[in-house]
């Protein structure tokens, strides 16, 4: 990895159920004459009142790995200390959307100026974050007691983003692109 001409790009995906964190680690190059950056990787968990920090030996791109925690997440941060030479990573979280009874709706998606979010019901507890490609939180929106939300997302640069829908323990995510 360190004679290697270029650099690698990360995209990592992540998910909670119970204590096990899944974490997929699909990797890029920049350069097509290095195959892969073989080196391990700086990962941080946290939520509001705990985080874990974490040293992953990742070997091939697609990697799984499982790892138990004692808390509930709500974001993995990677690299957080900048060790690493890379760029145009994404870290996508609870990649999976409510189903049945609390529906969340958004659109137009495409969008471009206003976004309209709709709640199958009110949530006693909503807290929306837009994210972009690199997992940073870029606007927030209380949401709590609602059924309707109209986000403006003028000056807004172009691409795609991640919603994060916190409510409670639990966060579903919905990926939009801005025009």
């Amino acid at each position: 990895w360190y004679t290697g001409q270029g650099f690698p790009s990360y995209q990592i995906h992540w998910e909670q159920t119970g204590d096990t964190l899944t974490l997929q680690i699909d990797q890029t190059q920049s350069h097509p004459s290095v195959s892969f950056f073989q080196l391990p990787l700086p990962i941080r968990v946290k939520n509001s009142e705990a985080d874990t920090s974490l040293r992953l030996e990742n070997s091939f791109s697609g990697e799984v790995f499982n790892i138990i925690i004692p808390f509930q997440a709500d974001s993995v941060l990677f690299d957080p200390d900048l060790w690493l030479i890379t760029a145009n990573n994404s870290v996508i979280g609870a990649i999976h959307e409510n189903k049945g009874r609390h529906e969340i709706t958004v659109m137009p998606n495409p969008v471009h100026g206003i976004l309209t979010v709709q709640f199958s019901k009110p949530f006693k507890f909503m807290k929306i974050e837009m994210l972009d490609e690199t997992g940073k939180v870029i606007l927030e929106k209380e949401a709590s007691g609602m059924r309707s939300v109209s986000l403006k997302l003028e000056g807004i640069s172009r691409g795609n983003y991640v919603l994060r829908f916190l409510s409670g323990k639990s966060a579903t995510v919905k990926k939009i692109v801005v025009l």
